[in-house]
């Protein structure tokens, strides 16, 4: 969002970017350290996903000029539900509960984020 309040193609683009790097970072960190969480796995990466979304949401608006807010956000659920597509290769209804609850916290973790760093 610039300071017209026109919603910034450029910077969703830049956010998408941003959470997808962030989010090879932490599956790379995965990969090498997961042996080190006892099988607590899964509470990490409940831990872990929101700061992914809170952290690119901060990083977006750090960098951009003006104030960009809801960039960030409809990037996060944007990464998120094409995540998901891509995961789960089709859709079914437990599926979709689950795509609209880790889209809605995709979303406001980000948006969190984005204010926090303008």
């Amino acid at each position: 969002m610039s300071n017209s309040g026109v919603f910034n193609f450029k910077w969703f683009l830049f956010s998408i970017a941003i959470f997808l790097v962030v989010q090879v970072f932490l599956s790379i960190l995965f990969v090498l350290f997961g042996f080190f969480t006892f099988g607590l796995g899964f509470l990490l990466f409940l831990i872990l996903k929101p700061l992914t979304y809170y952290f690119g949401g901060y990083m977006t608006a750090l960098f951009s000029p003006g104030i960009t807010i809801r960039e960030p956000a409809a990037g996060a659920l944007a990464v998120t539900v094409l995540g998901s597509l891509v995961d789960a290769g089709g859709s079914s209804g437990g599926h979709f509960i689950g795509l609209v609850i880790s889209g809605a916290v995709a979303y406001f973790c980000a948006l969190w984020g984005a204010r926090s760093g303008e």
